[in-house]
């Protein structure tokens, strides 16, 4: 749990790891979602996500800055599927709000930031600058699924070239979520080093 060994390069690193598991999370609650007759929804979405990095990261704040693996699983999948039900239920009862993936988890990343916040707090003075990087970070990595969403719909690339592109541009949203991050926890780790 020393914070002598964090490393930014192992943030990156169990972000990106948490963003791979986190699509393979939302192909399966997609499929569940399809069979129990819930296709449609978009929770399943800020849920995979919310449950694969935040069980990834969890594992290396655990290990390396503060016991608290539960909450910070748990803030990560509330933070970032909470928008993505609440679109969900407002268009069950009929609110016509439209749905924008960048939106929805621009909303994820502040929500998720304060709750982790709260649980820096318990290390680190100062911790509510976490709340901005997380912001920043999530809308970043939503970024990239903007610009493969674009990619696709405009055709810009095609065969195997366009294909390993737009791959590529879905896959970078971890490693750019675990930098923004990692640079708010080098700092606060800077103010307060190891106990």
């Amino acid at each position: 749990m020393s914070g002598s060994r964090w490393t930014a390069t192992a943030w990156i690193g169990a972000t990106w790891g948490g963003w791979l598991l986190g699509f393979g999370f939302i192909i399966a609650f997609a499929l569940i979602s399809d069979v129990i007759g819930l296709s449609g929804t978009q929770s399943f979405v800020g849920l995979g996500m919310g449950a694969g990095v935040g069980l990834v990261q969890a594992r290396l704040v655990r290990r390396r800055l503060l016991p608290a693996f539960a909450p910070w699983f748990w803030s990560c999948v509330i933070g970032i599927t909470a928008p993505f039900l609440i679109i969900d239920i407002l268009r069950i009862v009929g609110v016509g709000l439209p749905y924008s993936l960048q939106a929805a988890v621009a909303a994820g990343g502040l929500l998720t930031g304060v709750l982790q916040a709260r649980i820096l707090e318990k290390r680190f003075h100062g911790a509510g600058s976490w709340i901005v990087a997380s912001a920043a970070g999530w809308i970043l990595a939503a970024g990239t699924s903007a610009i493969s969403d674009w990619m696709f719909q405009t055709k810009r690339l095609s065969g195997i070239v366009g294909a390993l592109l737009y791959l590529g541009a879905m896959l970078a949203g971890g490693p750019l979520l675990g930098l923004v991050t990692s640079v708010a926890l080098a700092r606060m780790l800077q103010r307060e080093p190891a106990v």
